[in-house]
């Protein structure tokens, strides 16, 4: 079941990462305000935590401190990745990152054991991302700043699927995931304190002056029609998001967190096929300059993680 879960999931969230290059360069939205708009609406789940039971300790606050810091900061280094570099190369770098962080950090702090066959799957699940990754330098592109931002996410990543496996196995599923994602949503709000965000929602007005206008204006200013686009795009984007986190969250809380985070390869692989159709049949929307013997360097790359895929399950 965990199996399928995920792999539901990471389709979701295959999209969800074209939706996010197409956001923060064609919508020009910054990375601080994509981590606003990807975490903020998660601050009503707050308010459920004083009813849940039981109460978490001092020690598991701060796990669940941490989990939810770490998932912020994974967000705003991923999002600058993205927007320094081609999605389909700095994507399966993170994704190639990610299973080998889990695998150290999940021996040490949670004790998970996998089979020999299962870290061979894990590890050329890795390859075929980083296959995916290789891009000669472009001019375009400061791939080496994308890569440390990368590197940085994945590891960010990590430490937080990490802390929510250790969460759902001390409080089950649903009152670990609303501890954790309360917190998220906390710190997401918290972002307004940022200048760089207030102006972004309120550009023409002081903050509060802004947030008035929003309520009492009988007469608001008409969303112009780019602003209309970029809001839907930005609801579709995390209504996915959402969609695929929960999906993958559960599967973690069912299986172990090495195999399934193993799975960011199928994700990746995914989205290459996406991006080379979306340049091929719909280049107006989403398109990226595919380098000589790159297109069949990745299909090689598809091919290696179908194969890891397979040692992963069996």
């Amino acid at each position: 079941m965990w199996l399928n879960l995920a792999l539901l999931g990471y389709t979701c969230l295959a999209v969800v990462s074209i939706l996010d290059k197409f956001i923060l360069t064609k919508e020009k939205v910054s990375p601080a305000v994509f981590v606003f708009y990807s975490t903020f609406f998660l601050f009503p789940v707050s308010l459920l935590i004083p009813w849940l039971t039981p109460r978490p300790t001092l020690s598991s606050w701060a796990l669940i401190t941490i989990g939810a810091l770490a998932f912020v900061l994974s967000l705003w280094a991923m999002y600058n990745a993205f927007q320094k570099s081609a999605i389909s190369h700095i994507g399966p770098l993170i994704g190639a990152f990610i299973p080998i962080f889990i695998l150290v950090l999940s021996r040490v702090f949670l004790g998970e054991q996998i089979m020999s066959t299962q870290i061979l799957g894990i590890i050329l699940l890795s390859i075929g991302c980083l296959l995916i990754s290789v891009q000669k330098k472009q001019p375009h592109h400061n791939w080496s700043t994308s890569i440390k931002f990368g590197i940085a996410s994945a590891g960010l990543f990590s430490i937080f699927h990490v802390t929510a496996k250790s969460l759902y196995s001390e409080f089950g599923f649903s009152h670990g995931f609303l501890f954790l994602w309360g917190i998220v949503g906390v710190f997401g709000l918290s972002l307004l304190s940022m200048k760089e965000v207030r102006l972004a929602l309120f550009p023409e007005h002081r903050f509060w002056r802004g947030i008035y206008s929003k309520i009492f204006n009988h007469q608001p200013t008409p969303t112009p029609p780019k602003r209309g686009i970029e809001i839907i795009t930005i609801v579709a984007d995390k209504l996915l998001s959402v969609a695929g986190i929960v999906l993958v969250q559960y599967s973690v809380s069912l299986g172990s967190v090495s195999r399934v985070n193993a799975l960011e390869g199928f994700r990746y692989g995914l989205l290459v096929i996406l991006v080379a159709g979306l340049t091929k049949f719909w280049p107006e929307a989403f398109s990226e300059h595919y380098q000589v013997g790159e297109f069949r360097r990745e299909l090689l790359a598809v091919f290696i993680i179908a194969t890891g895929l397979y040692f992963l399950v069996i």
